[in-house]
């Protein structure tokens, strides 16, 4: 009995679940001068492997306000730094967990245009 040698055991890596995306985000950021920015941010959410896309849905309003406020409280040199996307997606996923969007546990920016 001539055996294959066995491959190696493939890291465990857990598939995401439904992802929602939202409708682009948009708002004028403030830099330090006072100068008003335009800001377009495309956001998806990344529910748990075994959340229902129709049952998070109801939530989608909620976390839409959460974001919108979060984003218009940022000033432009913020959004605009090399690591804000790391700190928004951390901030973000807290704060929809807070007004009850348990389900979701990953922010995507897809899409992040500054002018």
């Amino acid at each position: 009995g001539h055996h294959e040698p066995e491959p190696p055991p493939k890291p465990k890596f857990h598939p995401p679940g439904p992802t929602v995306p939202l409708e682009p985000f948009i708002a004028n950021l403030p830099d330090k001068e006072g100068k008003n920015h335009a800001v377009k941010v495309t956001i998806a959410i990344e529910l748990a492997r075994e959340a229902q896309e129709d049952a998070f849905k109801v939530f989608v309003p909620r976390v839409r306000d959460v974001t919108l406020s979060y984003i218009r409280s940022l000033s432009f040199e913020q959004i605009a730094s090399n690591d804000a996307t790391e700190k928004m997606r951390k901030e973000l996923l807290e704060k929809w967990q807070a007004v009850g969007a348990v389900d979701a546990q990953g922010v995507l920016i897809t899409d992040l245009i500054t002018q």
